[in-house]
This record gives structure tokens, C-alpha cells and sequence, in this order.
């Protein structure tokens, strides 16, 4: 996985004044600009929401790859 073609996605609990499709437009520049790679921290509403984005996204860019970064290792997905 190149870096330079990389990009990562960590946020707040809590997402206020982001809007979806502001982040869909800017994901969708970084895949134009040849970004492959998508990495979110899945703890916060901010990390859910790009995550969905780029799984949603995935449809059009089938080469885009999207991956859940365990924030610690007893992190559980039913926590959030």
C-alpha cells in the first residue's frame, strides 16, 4: 500500500456542521487525483460516515479499497 495513495480518516465522537455530501465531493477529488486507498478509525460519527461514503463510492470506483484501522485492540464494534 502506497501512502501517496492513501488517504485517512480520523474524527470526533461527535460530527457537527459536516455534511455528507460536502465529504462525498471531497473523497471523490482524492480518488480523481489517484487516491486508492481509504483508511477510517470506526470511532467516531465522522470515521462511520466516510467509511460509508467510500463503501458507497466503491460502486463507481471499483479499484478504491476501503479499511477499518482498529483504534486499540480491545476495541468493540458494538461500543459505538
Amino acid at each position: 500500500m502506497s501512502k501517496e495513495k492513501t488517504a485517512t480518516f480520523i474524527g470526533h465522537k461527535e460530527c457537527y456542521g459536516v455534511k455528507g455530501e460536502d465529504v462525498r465531493a471531497e473523497i471523490v477529488k482524492l480518488i480523481e487525483a489517484g487516491v486508492t486507498n481509504f483508511m477510517s478509525g470506526g470511532m467516531g460519527s465522522f470515521d462511520w460516515m466516510c467509511a460509508r461514503i467510500v463503501y458507497e463510492l466503491k460502486k463507481a470506483y471499483p479499484q478504491i479499497r476501503n479499511y477499518l484501522v482498529i483504534p486499540y485492540l480491545t476495541f468493540n464494534i458494538a461500543e459505538e
